[in-house]
């Protein structure tokens, strides 16, 4: 779990950015624990908003550093497509009589996926804060169900960490080096996912 001060560090941190910054900093949050949500598609094959969410959070992160003549009027569409299949997928899991933890942990990552994408949608800061703060309840969730066999506690204490960069980074854009900073974020924060790749398939044969 958290702290208090730990929480306070990320929103404090969230509040200093612009909205393109805080936009770039929740797709890098989210996107880290997104291969929780691949790996559950693959074992579930009636859950299918994986794809879609990809595709939302990858148009976003192109619009900030206008690439391919992306406007948010040609990037809303993807979003709301991206959040009809999150909303079908989370009602799904919810109707399962007893989930189990691959459930939990990927309601999670659904839960933190569409708060960023509501957020990009309304400029919401509390929408992309608690994006952020979903992610790291990914490790949280992960690491009290498993007693760290799965996922250690050191996890959640690297992401934390890994927020607390990103924001650091952030914070100092301007518009001549914009477009590289959120490349550089982006493209890091996926990097930073196979960790959650590889403990999802673990946890993936673990329960079945």
């Amino acid at each position: 779990m958290l702290s208090t001060g730990e929480i306070n560090v990320i929103r404090r941190g969230c509040s200093e950015l612009d909205n393109s910054g805080l936009t770039a900093f929740t797709l890098a949050a989210v996107h880290r624990v997104l291969p929780v949500y691949q790996v559950y598609t693959e074992m579930n094959k009636t859950v299918r908003g994986h794809g879609p969410a990809h595709d939302a959070l990858v148009a976003i992160a192109r619009l900030l550093r206008r690439k391919g003549g992306l406007t948010p009027e040609k990037v809303k569409p993807v979003v709301d497509a991206a959040l009809a299949g999150l909303e079908s997928d989370l009602s799904k899991i919810n109707r399962r009589a007893e989930p189990n933890l691959p459930e939990a942990v990927a309601v999670e990552v659904i839960t933190a996926v569409t708060a960023a994408l509501n957020g990009w949608k309304t400029s919401s800061f509390d929408e992309r804060f608690q994006a952020a703060m979903s992610a790291l309840e990914v490790d949280s969730l992960w690491a009290e169900e498993t007693a760290g066999e799965v996922v250690p506690w050191e996890r959640l204490t690297t992401q934390f960490q890994q927020q607390v960069r990103d924001l650091d980074e952030l914070r100092s854009v301007d518009s001549a080096t914009a477009a590289d900073i959120y490349r550089t974020v982006s493209y890091r924060a996926e990097r930073e996912g196979l960790p959650y790749l590889y403990g999802m398939e673990e946890l993936a044969q673990r329960t079945h």
